[in-house]
């Protein structure tokens, strides 16, 4: 379809409204369409005219001649009935066009199986570019200075965003001919010029699913849903982390790489694929680990170049797929956009290969007249589906961009046929709330389109605006938590952030910090004091002012502009909502003999010593003036300001990364026993499986739950450790222990308090270390519900010997 060549058209913002001019519409029909809205190329007699309807040149259809419509009646081109009829806005709004045709007296139903033209010129004093929406009920055909732009045949609503167009205009006179067909009952057609999007709103949805994301990583740096696949996930969502602009400096990608760097090379292509995506996007860091990850990659392609489950995690040996392969070609992509090299023959056989999943007609099966529309499957053999027809063409454009004139002639033609007609398969097909062709998967495919997009730098895909329109629909699904879930863990999240970052776009190799966060206190205007904060690590802390009142009464009359004296000033805080005394965060003595500045803002710089929420106040010691007749210094208080820090890696979650290794229960032989669980997949083998993503958990009903292991031979051990079942911040109002009591060889340890905080483990130090045989830990009270009315439990319990 020859609307395809638009994607390849720069999207040009149009010139000045004062250097150019839509003239009105005309209207010219009805005509018999015997088909209807499923073939909507049947040509009538006005079509006969597009050889006049040149670019630049004056003129246009013959107003005056005589048309042979509906009935055999004889009709003119006529001026739109009503205000549209001398409007030159390019949207005139709906046209309903039984508002502005006269069909035969005989025919009470004319307007069904009818077609109808629509003729306007556009004027331009310059060459530029003309960016609308179109949509039409029920099928439309275009032709911009006598050429074919679109055609659809299709029964349907009108949607204004059916289609999305660029059409490049000449210096002087453009022709716009559009014919809509009806199959039946409502008859219209609108165009609307393109807003400007609006990158607020989007930039917003971002920072809100990073925060998810942040909050969804568990507490030894991992990311773990899919528990089978090891590493990639945890790869992939530090990949998506990175591109979103988090800085190679912050916590979370710290402790990320901190445990990748622990786990093997993956067995699996996904995960091997990730990997490089993600140690490519940390740029030259990591060369030399990138190199390794690439070659594990490069290892387990297959002989006929497409990639698949050299090992999956539960079923062995799978065919080949176009799935992984996509994937494979990113990570090569990827690498080579650090400066690694990927071998001429592995580009080459994953594009032969990727080729063989073409879903090609059957032969004398072709469209004529047209280019077939032509899709991707997931493995050879198999139908067409949206996500595989972006992952096919994308890889066809990576392989383009990555051996550019080394491509080998003999695939230089099938490859741009693969783009051209996968490209007219999505545009057929499109749809934004589905993956076409499939009943799953429907986020990945809408990331195909963020990948044939920006690989393209195409402002149309499948003949939609695709990054405009694709945002839109993406913010309004957006949960109020801030990712996008549709049954499948956080995939989802990860993939609407990598449309909405335009991820697969060229990089400049730098990864840009997130925006400086800046905190008011809201409801302020009674406060004393107006306390400011902004950044994260360091936190600048700083007063924007005094309350009338409080100037008032601590000024020193005597002195020219009646200045207040202070002696002292503290910065204050309590993390997360703990009451009693605050922690002192910075004390400054002051010179209260010289009146304090106005224009001393008290700025301090402070490094918090864990990550959370805390609620800092300010604290002034002023020396009351002279003839207040008080002795002392008054103190003046502001309210609590809410600050959030996320950048702080304490020492102890670092020290997280080696307990694996000192982990004494992995080494032995156990069984582990419970008072009841949750289900198979919560059952008390999980409590020490080495994983944080998997947990023991209680049954619903049970009021005092305990969980026991007794091992074949003695552990030696002086320290016992347990994490909270959900160790990640996103879960940390989630029912949970509170307080336990801990029994080792029948003999009762004492009672401990559960460290609130999901990222930290609850230690137990025993004064000497003792040959644990049976180890007993019976929940004695919850935090967030009553025992016996949800599930509580433990993700790990950990038995080290330290000094």
């Amino acid at each position: 379809m020859k609307s395809v060549l638009c994607a390849f058209i720069p999207a040009v913002l149009t010139s000045s409204l004062c250097a150019q001019e839509w003239s009105p519409w005309k209207v010219l029909g009805p005509f018999h369409h015997p088909p209807g809205a499923k073939q909507v190329e049947l040509p009538h007699s006005p079509e006969k005219e597009l050889r006049y309807l040149l670019a630049g040149r004056a003129g246009g259809p013959d107003f005056e001649a005589d048309h042979q419509g509906k009935g055999k009646a004889k009709i003119q081109w006529r001026d739109l009935a009503g205000g549209m009829a001398n409007s030159v806005a390019l949207d005139v709004g709906r046209i309903n066009f039984q508002d502005h045709l006269t069909g035969p007296p005989e025919d009470p139903a004319w307007i069904n199986q009818a077609a109808v033209y629509l003729y306007r010129q556009f004027h331009s004093k310059q060459e530029t570019s003309l960016t609308f929406y179109l949509g039409s009920d029920d099928a439309v055909e275009l032709w911009w200075n006598g050429k074919l732009q679109l055609r659809k045949s299709a029964a349907r609503a009108l949607n204004l965003k059916d289609h999305s167009l660029v059409l490049p205009a000449v210096k002087g006179v453009n022709h716009l001919l559009v014919k809509v067909v009806n199959e039946g009952g409502q008859w219209s057609f609108q165009m609307q010029a393109w807003k400007p999007v609006d990158p607020v709103p989007i930039q917003k949805a971002i920072d809100r699913g990073l925060d998810f994301m942040l909050r969804e990583q568990l507490l030894d740096g991992s990311w773990a849903p899919y528990e089978v696949y090891d590493s990639g996930y945890t790869a992939f969502v530090l990949y998506t982390l990175l591109k979103c602009g988090l800085s190679r400096e912050h916590p979370a990608v710290e402790m990320a790489l901190r445990w990748l760097r622990r786990q093997p090379l993956p067995p699996y292509t996904y995960s091997a694929a990730c990997l490089v995506l993600a140690l490519s996007a940390l740029g030259d860091g990591e060369k030399e680990w990138l190199q390794e990850a690439l070659k594990n990659l490069l290892e387990i392609q297959d002989r006929k170049g497409l990639y698949g489950y050299p090992r999956h995690p539960d079923h062995g040996s799978l065919e080949l797929d176009l799935s992984n392969t996509v994937f494979a070609a990113l990570a090569f992509h990827s690498a080579e956009q650090v400066g690694l090299k990927v071998p001429f023959r592995n580009w080459v056989s994953l594009v032969r290969g990727s080729l063989l999943c073409r879903v090609l007609p059957p032969k004398g099966k072709g469209l004529t007249g047209e280019k077939a529309a032509v899709g991707f499957s997931y493995r050879i053999g198999q139908g067409a589906t949206g996500s595989m027809t972006t992952a096919g063409v994308g890889i066809c454009l990576l392989a383009q961009q990555s051996l550019g004139s080394a491509m080998p002639k003999d695939l230089r033609g099938p490859v741009q046929a693969a783009i051209e007609s996968g490209l007219r398969w999505v545009e057929e097909n499109m749809s934004w709330t589905s993956n076409p062709g499939s009943g799953g998967h429907h986020f990945y495919f809408l990331y195909g389109i963020e990948r044939i997009g920006s690989l393209m730098q195409a402002p149309i895909v499948g003949g939609r605006r695709w990054y405009a329109d694709g945002a839109e629909y993406l913010l309004s699904q957006q949960k109020p938590v801030g990712s996008w879930d549709l049954g499948t863990w956080d995939q989802e999240t990860l993939l609407a952030l990598l449309f909405l970052k335009r991820a697969t776009a060229a990089s400049t190799g730098e990864i840009k910090a997130p925006p400086k966060k800046h905190y008011t206190l809201a409801g302020e205007e009674g406060a004393n004091i107006r306390l400011r904060a902004d950044g994260d690590t360091p936190m600048v802390l700083w007063i924007a002012g005094l309350a009338p009142s409080v100037i008032q009464s601590m000024a020193w009359p005597e002195e020219e502009g009646g200045g207040v004296h202070l002696a002292r000033l503290e910065y204050l805080a309590w993390f997360e909502n703990r009451q009693g005394a605050p922690e002192l965060l910075v004390s400054q003595v002051r010179n209260p003999d010289e009146p304090w500045s106005k224009d001393d803002r008290l700025a301090v710089q402070h490094r918090f010593r864990r990550p959370g929420t805390w609620r800092v106040i300010a604290r002034l010691h002023f020396l009351p003036p002279p003839d207040a007749g008080a002795s002392g210094l008054r103190v003046v208080e502001s309210p609590p300001l809410r600050v959030q820090v996320e950048q702080v890696l304490e020492p102890e979650r670092l020290a997280y990364g080696e307990d694996a290794q000192r982990n004494l229960i992995q080494a032995g032989i156990w069984k582990a026993s419970a008072s009841s669980f949750h289900g198979d997949h919560q059952a008390p083998a999980r409590i020490a499986d080495g994983r944080f993503s998997t947990r023991w958990h209680s049954a619903v009903d049970d009021r005092q739950p305990w969980l026991q292991l007794n091992f074949r031979k003695p552990v030696r051990a002086n320290r016992i450790l347990l994490s909270h079942a959900y160790p990640m911040l996103n879960r940390q109002h989630d029912p949970q222990p509170a307080k336990f009591q801990l029994w080792i060889n029948r003999e009762k340890i004492g009672d401990f308090d559960v460290d609130p905080d999901p990222h930290r483990k609850t230690e137990v130090r025993l004064e000497k270390a003792k040959g644990i045989r049976l180890l007993k830990v019976v929940v004695l009270d919850s935090r967030n519900r009553t025992l016996g009315r949800d599930a509580v439990g433990f993700s790990e319990i950990e038995l080290q010997r330290v000094k």
